[in-house]
């Protein structure tokens, strides 16, 4: 059943439900049906992966291809190879920085982790 199939419209508007859990019964019922909290794992890929993901990207893909084949068409075959080098790069470096951004962000559901565990204790 749905919410609020269970709970009448005039309790779900109410502030007495937007408290939370106020009794054991309750916690006990919440735990039993969703289970125990578990602890988030952000993994953390490698560079070389992350690059690797962002290249076979469709778009990415589609990009690179346009370079490709602009070393047809231009007339200047260094310019075009320091275009596709250029772009090559840029995805390298926002492949590294998707890396230190996922690190950034398990560092911060640790602490919060860590946080919620000692108002527990």
């Amino acid at each position: 059943p749905t919410l609020h199939e269970t709970v009448p419209i005039a309790i779900l508007h109410s502030k007495a439900f937007t408290r939370g859990l106020c009794s054991r019964a309750e916690l006990a019922h919440a735990k039993q049906r969703y289970a125990e909290y578990n602890h988030i794992s952000i993994p953390i890929p490698s560079i070389t992966s992350a690059f690797i993901q962002r290249i076979t990207s469709p778009l990415v893909s589609l990009q690179l291809l346009g370079r490709l084949l602009s070393l047809v068409e231009e007339e200047s075959l260094g310019r075009s190879f320091a275009n596709l080098f250029r772009l090559g790069s840029q995805h390298w470096f926002d492949a590294k920085r998707s890396i230190s951004n996922a690190i950034t962000l398990a560092e911060e559901v640790r602490a919060n982790e860590d946080l919620s565990d000692i108002e527990k204790g």
